[in-house]
């Protein structure tokens, strides 16, 4: 009788735990998110409470530089996209097909129609991705909402949460203490990679975009710095300005050339940083290149730090499994 209340008990909660993993599935990256952004933020935010003395404030304080750092870049490109490509269409409508020495007189009419239904193309497609975009920001915003929901919980309950998942956890006390060194040690891992990965991608970018003569080149690398710290964004969109920017004063091989840089240094950026995190942290690199492919697959640009700490915290658990199993053998 005994064992058919412990089936039935264990039955039902796993049917709550089913349950109640539906009902959080679509805020799942975002609560992930949450979770480490509140880890990054803490030492911040208690320093900031160590001096304003009042938890709320700082709590609010925190958030709200830590969502114009993100916002502010987020403006200032999406308005430069736009106007760049106002000016690509401009520059197509405007083209002086009979200039060009390439083009003959008998093909000049056929390609200047074809420029004017490009620029109509692009003009149309920006339309529909703009009319596309609107309700997907109304369709997260609630999700932005839960994010700041949690990050404001985490850091205001921090402390108390680890002591009740210690409480809760049912394994011995040594594990819990090694298992939340585990994840302390790879999330400052990932963080650090993530923090050198975009100081190089501000750097190298920077760079390349004063050498290839586009305009506030530093500015651009700042930007660039910011914005590769934020995995779901990326700092793409700037490379994407950069070469419409050329095309537009007619350096389409340096345009497209850009764009192959970004993609070279991007994955160069990314290996650097994780040997780096290797190294400091004595993490196997291989953990971590698997963790962030798989991560990326299952979970989108959040995967970049939660595949690393799902491997992880697997290997953790198979670790503490192995070694009583081996002192039960011993035992025996």
């Amino acid at each position: 009788m005994i064992k058919e209340k412990e089936l039935f008990s264990l039955a039902f909660l796993l049917i709550i735990l089913y349950l109640s993993f539906l009902l959080f599935k679509p805020f799942l990256s975002s609560l992930i998110f949450a979770m480490i952004i509140s880890y990054s933020l803490y030492p911040i935010y208690k320093k900031v409470n160590s001096k304003v003395k009042n938890e709320n404030l700082s709590i609010i304080l925190v958030l709200f530089v830590g969502i114009l750092l993100v916002l502010g870049p987020i403006a200032l490109i999406t308005y430069s996209l736009i106007d760049d490509i106002s000016n690509f269409i401009w520059f197509l409508r405007n083209l002086d097909i009979n200039s060009m020495p390439f083009i003959t007189p008998e093909l000049a009419p056929i390609v200047n129609n074809y420029m004017i239904k490009l620029s109509e193309s692009i003009g149309l497609n920006l339309l529909n991705l703009i009319s596309r975009i609107i309700p997907e920001i109304t369709n997260r915003l609630f999700n932005v909402l839960v994010f700041l929901f949690v990050v404001y919980m985490f850091l205001k309950n921090g402390p108390d949460l680890i002591k009740k998942f210690k409480v809760t956890i049912p394994i011995e006390k040594t594990q819990k203490e090694a298992l939340i060194n585990e994840f302390s040690s790879v999330t400052k891992g990932m963080i650090y990679s993530m923090l050198i990965s975009s100081i190089l991608s501000g750097l190298i970018g920077g760079l390349i975009f004063y050498l290839f003569g586009i305009p506030n080149a530093f500015l651009w690398g700042f930007l660039m710095m910011i914005l590769s710290f934020i995995p779901i964004i990326g700092n793409f969109p700037v490379w994407l300005g950069g070469a419409i920017h050329l095309i537009i004063f007619g350096d389409y091989l340096i345009g497209a050339l850009l764009l192959v840089l970004y993609m070279v240094t991007n994955q160069l950026e990314n290996m650097l940083a994780m040997k780096a995190v290797g190294n400091k942290f004595q993490i196997n690199f291989f953990l971590i290149f698997i963790g962030i492919v798989s991560g990326l697959k299952v979970f989108g640009p959040i995967g970049i730090i939660v595949g690393p700490l799902i491997l992880t915290i697997l290997i953790t658990l198979i670790r503490f499994y192995t070694k009583d199993y081996k002192e039960e053998i011993n035992l025996e």
